[in-house]
C-alpha cells in the first residue's frame, strides 16, 4: 500500500512584498509519514516549504502555492491518489486577479471592521 500525506501551510502572495499563510508547522504530517514508514509502508509526503520534515528517508514533494500543488499533482504516480491519502491542507484558494509589483499603500486597502 502507498500512502500520501500533505503537512504544512501555504503561502499565497498579495502583492510584491506580502503573502497570506497559516501556523501549520508540518508536525503531525511528520509524525505520521515516520511511523508508516517505519511500519513498512511506501509513504510520500508532499509538504511545505517551512515544514517539520520526518526522520525517515521517502519519497518529498515541496509547495509553497495552491499553484505549486497544482504543478505536484500530475508528478505523483496516478495509483497513490486513488489509494489513501491524509491531508489537513488548510489552503487559501482566493487569488487577487492581478498581483502589484510593489507594496500597497495602507489608505488603499478597505479596512475590515
Amino acid at each position: 500500500m502507498r500512502i500520501l500525506i500533505t503537512s504544512g501551510g501555504t503561502e499565497e502572495p498579495i502583492d510584491g512584498v506580502r503573502y497570506i499563510t497559516n501556523f501549520s508547522t508540518g508536525r503531525t504530517g511528520a509524525v505520521i509519514a515516520d511511523y508508516l514508514a517505519a511500519c513498512g509502508v511506501e509513504t510520500v509526503l508532499v509538504h511545505g516549504r517551512h515544514a517539520v520534515l520526518p526522520e525517515t528517508d521517502m519519497e518529498r514533494y515541496s509547495f509553497t502555492t495552491f499553484t505549486d500543488l497544482d504543478r505536484i499533482q500530475p508528478l505523483m504516480p496516478s495509483s497513490i491518489v486513488r489509494q489513501s491519502v491524509i491531508s489537513r491542507w488548510i489552503i487559501y484558494r482566493q487569488k487577487p486577479e492581478k498581483l502589484s509589483g510593489r507594496r500597497i499603500k495602507a489608505k488603499s486597502v478597505p479596512q475590515v471592521h
